[in-house]
């Protein structure tokens, strides 16, 4: 992520005003936290439903 994000930054700085490109990167991040969240519980509520037992999910932490 923080790879992708950074080439991002670049060539928004490269192409707009120092602003413009620093309101993006907020965006970003806060973009980032809203999918990360969105993503944990696409993933974890599912893995509650089931009832897995614990060395399963131990494991794909």
């Amino acid at each position: 992520m923080n790879a992708d994000t950074d080439k991002l930054r670049s060539s928004w700085a490269a192409q707009e005003t120092d602003a413009n490109a620093q309101k993006h990167d907020t965006n970003i991040a806060i973009n980032i936290r809203i999918y990360r969240a969105l993503i944990n519980d696409v993933v974890q509520i599912p893995k509650k439903r089931r009832g897995s037992p614990p060395l399963i999910t131990r494991m794909s932490r």
